[in-house]
């Protein structure tokens, strides 16, 4: 599929060489990555973040924004520890197998979602 959309073709691109075009299709990525390693392990503070680290954060690098003022840990505890695993309690709890497989299925979509959202952000998937 790659192969037809060039898109995808660049995209996998700026992944395998950040650092070649840093003002191109790496600016994003690299303002994004800044912006997390200025939070470093335990974050600056919530709402000590400086937004000029990721400028258009308020698209698909919120996570980067998230990861400069709570830090790694936090970001770990926040989005896979206390939302997910709350979404699978909330599922234990519904009554009837229809409703916790709908959870699950929700809890699931929005796991996946966040998963590839901060795989992107991370650098970790293109």
């Amino acid at each position: 599929m790659l192969s037809l959309f060039a898109h995808g073709q660049s995209r996998i691109q700026a992944w395998q060489a950040l650092f070649d075009d840093p003002t191109g299709t790496g600016w994003q990525i690299l303002h994004g990555l800044s912006g997390m390693y200025s939070g470093g392990l335990w974050g600056e503070g919530f709402g000590r973040g400086n937004p000029e680290y990721t400028p258009i954060a308020e698209s698909d690098f919120i996570y980067s924004m998230i990861g400069e003022e709570l830090g790694f840990f936090g970001c770990v505890m926040v989005f896979y520890l206390i939302l997910f695993a709350q979404g699978l309690r909330i599922a234990g709890q519904t009554g009837p197998i229809l409703r916790m497989l709908l959870c699950l299925r929700l809890t699931t979509v929005t796991a996946t979602q966040t998963f590839f959202n901060i795989g992107g952000v991370t650098k970790f998937i293109p």
